[in-house]
């Protein structure tokens, strides 16, 4: 599905492929993790066309 590449790059930083592939469509799930949870807050205020550096993987 498509996805906005800072918040393609946030769930690779936070998460493995395997962890994705369990997770599915899961969103609630993704969003329970702490540094998700915080980078979704942060960037729900942005412009659309917004990007950012995100922190490198954090596991």
């Amino acid at each position: 599905m498509p996805m906005h590449s800072i918040c393609q790059q946030t769930l690779t930083a936070n998460f493995t492929n395997s962890e994705l592939q369990r997770h599915g469509t899961d969103v609630t799930g993704l969003l329970n993790h702490p540094n998700v949870r915080k980078f979704v807050d942060w960037v729900a205020n942005k412009d659309p066309d917004f990007t950012a550096t995100v922190a490198k993987k954090q596991r």
